[in-house]
């Protein structure tokens, strides 16, 4: 009972604890392709194999990086990196439109937005000016600052400026859009493209185009410690989020699903974190535990909403 994760195929972790320690040394490398609830993944870690686990169904994700951010053996402390094929297969479908006649993935998607293109990856809808990010590289803030001078110089009278973007680097969407506001004098919108724009050719069908949502973070100190805390989270537009989310009785604090903590950001891979998922039973903490940070340390804090967008900030302690 203390496994179950609720999938009918689920194995117990005795029998994978067996097969993994009679064919394995530690240290090997174990891979699951079809990872389920990630028992595998899970006795691995315990164990001290290093692995890989694959899936396609978000919710096996989902339960698979639950586990293994909550190790068997708390002593068990290995870096772990998140990775998706999104990426690749963003690639393979980019060059793929460019085979074809007609325009290229950024047209492709100008369309489905309701935007004429006027040049490379640029568009117009209206008074709007509607750039699309390659769909092979995270939009971060200086690609956000081209996109928005290039704009201007083609229109300086030029108020409201779209981004839209399949994937967003880590940053402080917030503070994006003040700088446009300051430095270009426009309003700017950063726009997640969805999946199933690379499905849908019908220009009838209306996608969802959902605004950047934008998260408050804090570090304090606490008991000779420093902790994170989660100061505000929504949506500058709320354009295609459901009604019930819109209500002014919905808590912001209510739009997260879960959030992280690694305390020992450097770079990439997720080394030693502290997680906290959104239960039934439990309220979520807005407010990490406290734990003593050498001065420039950094923190990496990866927060995902119940709409699925996910947030990637690193805050730094101060020398």
């Amino acid at each position: 009972k203390r496994e179950d994760m609720g999938y009918d195929t689920q194995k117990p972790e005795g029998l994978l604890e067996r097969i993994i320690t009679w064919s394995t040394k530690p240290g090997d490398l174990v891979a699951d392709f079809y990872s389920g609830s990630g028992t595998t993944a899970s006795v691995a870690q315990a164990l001290g194999r290093r692995f890989i686990a694959c899936d396609v169904g978000r919710t096996a994700i989902a339960v698979t990086r639950r586990r293994v951010l909550t190790p068997l053996d708390p002593t068990v402390v290995r870096p772990l990196d998140i990775s998706s094929v999104r990426r690749a297969a963003r690639g393979f479908w980019s060059a793929q439109m460019a085979e074809q006649p007609g325009g290229d993935d950024a047209d492709h998607v100008l369309k489905l937005y309701g935007a004429k293109p006027v040049g490379a990856r640029c568009g117009r809808r209206d008074d709007v000016w509607v750039w699309v990010a390659p769909c092979t590289t995270p939009t971060g803030a200086d690609l956000v600052d081209a996109a928005v001078a290039h704009a201007k110089a083609q229109d300086d009278a030029l108020e409201r400026v779209d981004i839209l973007s399949w994937e967003w680097s880590t940053g402080d969407a917030a503070a994006i859009r003040a700088e446009a506001r300051r430095k270009f004098g426009v309003e700017l919108v950063m726009r997640s493209i969805p999946d199933d724009a690379q499905h849908t050719f019908s220009r009838r069908r209306r996608l969802t185009f959902l605004a950047r949502p934008e998260v408050s973070l804090s570090l304090e100190s606490e008991d000779g410690g420093m902790q994170v805390r989660i100061d505000a989270l929504g949506y500058p537009d709320l354009t295609g989020v459901p009604e019930a989310l819109c209500s002014d009785e919905v808590a912001w604090s209510e739009l997260i699903d879960r959030w992280l903590v690694d305390w020992c950001h450097q770079g990439e891979g997720i080394i030693e974190p502290w997680i906290s998922h959104l239960t039934p039973s439990e309220t979520m903490p807005l407010v990490s535990p406290a734990r003593p940070l050498a001065p420039g340390q950094k923190v990496l804090i990866k927060l995902t909403t119940v709409l699925g967008d996910d947030i990637e900030r690193v805050l730094c302690l101060e020398s």
